[in-house]
């Protein structure tokens, strides 16, 4: 009894004492230059702190203490292997995206926010550009390229109801490109190795016609079907008057003429009421009429 005596009072003291301690406060604010966080064995496998530039970075460390994952003040995000680059998120003044590396550490490809309308570009093992993807204004914009700065590519692009195809050589001449006008109706050019147009394939109001140029002379032959649905061939000179052609009319009325570049004709040969005729002009303007019979 003497020693419960002693010892309840110790026991009840203590446990007031217990209950009495304050609890310790929790910091609200915790200010360092440097946090590292370390695995198991002692290994430091994050670190938070101020880069020698002066901003605050995050990095990452995988088990060989290379960084793995870098993130800077600006919002940059690196993710790394071996100490090099392998997928990087970030911003160039105001635009921003996505670039992927290769195992050297090579830019290989991205998806960018530019003057924010978005491209994806991809390049080859060299940094020639081969594909690219564009959303400008609303108007598609897709190319393949040879990765040279002036070398062959083909285009592909959408103006309003206008979707145009652009093929270039390997010297970066226009050789072919083929479109459709906003009223659907289709064009094909064709050029020299100079990039000079020599050959145009239009429809145009649902009537076909073809155009062949001489880029040295300027001169220029047509064929297609008129409004009247007559089939007709000419041959311009250089300053686009025509000087001679043939003509199939609706009635299959066949005829072939020359004329002066003044417009007058010269000559003339086709068929009428179902017998042949030639028709012959003099300087004077004179004509001279002959069936033959």
């Amino acid at each position: 009894m003497k020693r419960l005596v002693y010892i309840l009072p110790a026991v009840l003291m203590t446990a007031c004492f217990a209950q009495q301690a304050p609890k310790p406060e929790t910091p609200k604010v915790i200010r360092a230059q440097r946090f590292e966080l370390t695995d198991a064995q002692g290994n430091t496998r994050a670190v938070m702190g101020m880069s020698d530039d002066g901003q605050a970075t995050l990095r990452m460390l995988d088990k060989e203490g290379k960084t793995a994952v870098q993130i800077d003040g600006d919002g940059n995000v690196v993710i790394l292997r071996s100490g090099k680059p392998k997928v990087v998120v970030g911003t160039t003044g105001s635009d921003y995206g996505v670039g992927v590396y290769d195992a050297e550490g090579e830019f290989r490809g991205g998806l960018t926010m530019l003057d924010d309308e978005p491209m994806l570009t991809m390049l080859d093992s060299k940094g020639g550009f081969r594909v690219q993807l564009f959303l400008g204004k609303e108007e598609p914009y897709f190319s393949l390229s040879d990765g040279t700065k002036a070398g062959a590519y083909v285009s592909l692009a959408v103006k309003g109801t206008s979707p145009r195809m652009l093929i270039k050589d390997g010297n970066g001449k226009a050789r072919a490109e083929w479109s459709l006008a906003d009223g659907g109706a289709p064009r094909l050019l064709m050029a020299n190795s100079a990039g000079d147009s020599c050959v145009d394939i239009l429809v145009s109001n649902d009537l076909p016609s073809i155009q062949l140029t001489n880029p040295q002379t300027k001169s220029l032959s047509w064929m297609g079907f008129t409004k009247d649905a007559d089939l007709a061939l000419t041959f311009q000179g250089a300053d686009s008057k025509v000087l001679a052609g043939m003509t199939l009319t609706a009635t299959e009325k066949p005829v072939i003429y020359v004329q002066h570049a003044s417009g007058m004709p010269s000559a003339s040969m086709g068929l009428m009421d179902g017998a042949g005729y030639v028709m012959t002009t003099d300087k004077s303007g004179g004509m001279k009429w002959e069936s033959p019979e």
